[in-house]
């Protein structure tokens, strides 16, 4: 066991902290094009020319049975799509509530509606998302708030200024919300960028996309306990060790680099199966122009 006091890369995916030996690591960068490779694992993304090496890009959240950050972005921006008919569909209620004299079929509370429901539950370390979330919810009540007053005019009888209202705020705050959705899934999309993380393992170097990278520092163990018993269930048990973060007792999984690669996926000569994977990444290498 190596000392408590050696360093560690930290790293996120999605909510949870993971590590590298830092004496496994050489490097982080920003990963701005990979190269495919045919007939290749769903995990191993590609190759990458990182100043004249070629090396294999290893998804870890594939790698460890997540969803890709693509995947996720996709699934969010999804849910933005979704709220935003929402709201289309529920001013057309509101203003056909109103000229045809009848109960209006949805919520006027905020909370309520399926965007004020999500909202209220998310968990998110995504500055961006939340950035945005907390603009929308402005316009976003003002929407319900004020259809609220349309519907109390209604019922009193005054169904041109219920419907005045209405187009108010089809023209207004229904129109800001639905912009400000419009910018967040744009934001979404240029804030995503691929960070790596170049590690030594037994295939040789490759570069390992993770979420972000948070720090580096030493990290202490802790006899197991039921919330490390959690994160390992979830996680190959033997790439992990479960460690502490030594300032505020946060839970890291240290992956063991030298597993992460299995032998059929190596770029090198070595191991079972590695032959056809190293013709197939030189036939891309060639093909993309890199020199492999």
């Amino acid at each position: 066991m190596r000392a408590a006091l050696d360093s560690s890369v930290i790293f996120h995916l999605a909510s949870q902290l993971y590590a590298f030996s830092a004496v496994s690591v050489s490097e982080m960068v920003s990963i701005s094009e990979i190269h495919e490779v045919p007939d290749r694992e769903p995990c191993m993304r590609g190759l990458i020319n990182l100043r004249g090496s070629v090396l294999p890009v290893l998804d870890l959240r594939l790698r460890l049975g997540m969803p890709s950050a693509a995947e996720e972005l996709e699934q969010l921006i999804r849910v933005f799509d979704a709220r935003e008919q929402d709201h289309r569909n529920w001013i057309q209620e509101l203003e056909s509530s109103i000229r045809e004299r009848r109960p209006f079929g949805l919520t006027t509370d905020p909370t309520q509606c399926a965007f004020g429901r999500w909202y209220a539950s998310l968990k998110t370390d995504n500055v961006v998302l939340e950035t945005y979330l907390r603009r929308i919810d402005t316009p976003h009540r003002e929407i319900h708030r004020r259809g609220a007053d349309a519907l109390a005019l209604e019922k009193a009888g005054d169904y041109e200024g219920a419907s005045a209202i209405a187009t108010d705020i089809r023209e207004h705050a229904l129109e800001e919300t639905l912009s400000l959705m419009e910018d967040a899934k744009q934001a979404l999309r240029d804030a995503q960028r691929e960070i790596a993380v170049v590690v030594q393992t037994s295939a040789g170097r490759v570069a390992v996309v993770v979420d972000g990278v948070e720090a580096v520092e030493a990290l202490r163990e802790r006899e197991e306990d039921d919330d490390q018993r959690a994160v390992l269930s979830s996680t190959e048990p033997e790439l992990s060790t479960i460690r502490r973060r030594m300032k505020d007792d946060t839970l890291v999984v240290e992956l063991d680099v030298w597993r992460l690669m299995k032998p059929e996926w190596s770029m090198t000569d070595e191991g079972q199966g590695a032959a056809a994977w190293h013709d197939a990444t030189g036939e891309a290498a060639n093909a993309a122009g890199l020199d492999f």
